[in-house]
C-alpha cells in the first residue's frame, strides 16, 4: 500500500499486515538498510517529525522497547521469519488519500524510523500494521477510520497492473450477495483470531483438532495450518488425487502433482468451517502452478508456531471486512480486479 509521510509528503509503498501492529518505514540515516523501491525517508527533511520520549504514552505501548542515550524511545520489532527493524519511534504526519480523492492527514501519528532492517521485504519502504495493537495503523486511526477496513485481493499471479483496494471507514462495506460472518475471537490481541470448527475436502469432514487458535493474516502467502491438522489435510488431498507427485521443494510447497500435457484437471473441493460460517475457496485458493508442469497445495505446517494461519492465497477474490467495532470478520466472495 501506498502511504505518505511528512512535511512535506515522502511516498513509501509498504507492506499492509493484518498479522502485527507497528507502521515503520526505513529512515536516513542507516546503520543496516536493505535495498527498497523508492527513496529512504529523510526525518531531517521534513517539518513535523519529532522523536517521542521514554515516557510518552506512545512508548509505554510498544511490546520491546529501550531508552536512547538522549531518553527517547528506540524499538525493536521482529517477525516470524526472523526478519526485523529497530530504530527510534517518533511522531509524523500521516497522509491518506479520501476515495473522493482528496488527502486526509494525521498529525502526531506515531511509527518506527527503520534505522536497522534485517530482511528484504520485498524491497517496500517498510511495514503499515493492520493489528489490533495500541500502536497499529487502525487503532490509531480508530474512530476517524470508524475502526473497520476492508480489503479485496486479486489473484498472485494476476498482472502487477491490476491492485487490489484496501479501503478505511464509510468506504469499507461489502455491497457483494453472499455475505458471510465470524466473530473475532481475542479482542486486544494483536492476530485477528477467528474459530476453526473443522476441515472438510472433497466433501468429508477431517478427524482433526486445532487447539492454538486460527487467524487472518494479510502478511503471511500460504494457509498454515498446526502439524497435526496438515497431515490430515495433506493425506485426504494425496488420497483424493490420482495423479503422480512431483516435488515443489524449490518453491517452498509441499504437497505437489506433475500436471505435465494436461489441459484441465480437478482437485477436491475444501471447506473451511468457521464459527458461524463456512469458507468455500474455489481451487485457485489453495492449488497454485509452481511451474508449468507442477501443481501444488498451497498449505502447509506452521511448524511449532502454536497457531493456524489463514494466508492471503486463499483469501484471493475475497472482499474481507474487520470490524472491530463489532468484533467480526465478514466476507464475500468478488471479483477483486472489478471492485
Amino acid at each position: 500500500m501506498q502511504i505518505k509521510l511528512g512535511t512535506p509528503a515522502q511516498t513509501f509503498q509498504a507492506i499492509a499486515d493484518t498479522g502485527s501492529d507497528l507502521v515503520w518505514v526505513q529512515c536516513k540515516p542507516c546503520t543496516r538498510c536493505y535495498s527498497q523501491q523508492g527513496p529512504i525517508f529523510s526525518p531531517s527533511s521534513s517539518s513535523s517529525y519529532a522523536q517521542l520520549s521514554c515516557t510518552s504514552q506512545q512508548c509505554q505501548q510498544l511490546s520491546t522497547s529501550s531508552c536512547g542515550s538522549s531518553s527517547t524511545c528506540q524499538y525493536v520489532y521482529q517477525y516470524g521469519d526472523q526478519s526485523g527493524t529497530k530504530g527510534d519511534f517518533s511522531t509524523e504526519t500521516i497522509s491518506l488519500t479520501t476515495t473522493g480523492g482528496s488527502a486526509q492527514q494525521v498529525a502526531n501519528f506515531a511509527f518506527g524510523c527503520g534505522h536497522t532492517n534485517v530482511g528484504s521485504f520485498g524491497g517496500a519502504g517498510g511495514l503499515v500494521g493492520l493489528g489490533q495493537g495500541p500502536v497499529s495503523l487502525t487503532s490509531q486511526l480508530g474512530s476517524l477510520i470508524e475502526n473497520r477496513f476492508s480489503y479485496c485481493l486479486v489473484s498472485f499471479d494476476d498482472a502487477p497492473s491490476k491492485t487490489s483496494p484496501l479501503l478505511f471507514g464509510s468506504a469499507a462495506s461489502l455491497p457483494e450477495s453472499g455475505v458471510k460472518s465470524t466473530p473475532i475471537l481475542k479482542q486486544g490481541s494483536t492476530y485477528y483470531y477467528v474459530g476453526l470448527r473443522g476441515i472438510s475436502v472433497g466433501g468429508q469432514q477431517l478427524g482433526i483438532s486445532l487447539a492454538g487458535g486460527t487467524i487472518f493474516d494479510s502478511g503471511t502467502t500460504l494457509t498454515l495450518l498446526e502439524d497435526s491438522a496438515y497431515s490430515v489435510v495433506r493425506s485426504a488431498f494425496l488420497s483424493d488425487i490420482s495423479l503422480p507427485t512431483a516435488d515443489g521443494s524449490s518453491a517452498g510447497l509441499d504437497l505437489c502433482f506433475d500436471v505435465t500435457g494436461l489441459s484441465s484437471y480437478q482437485v477436491p473441493t475444501l471447506s473451511l468451517h468457521l464459527t458461524n460460517s463456512d469458507l468455500n475457496p474455489p481451487a485457485a485458493n489453495y492449488f497454485v502452478l509452481a511451474d508449468s508442469n507442477t501443481l501444488c497445495l498451497a498449505m502447509g505446517s506452521s511448524s511449532g508456531l502454536g497457531l493456524s494461519i489463514i494466508g492471503n492465497i486463499m483469501q484471493q477474490n475475497y472482499h474481507i471486512l474487520y470490524d472491530r467495532g463489532s468484533s467480526t470478520i465478514s466476507f464475500a466472495p468478488t471479483q477483486c480486479d472489478k471492485l
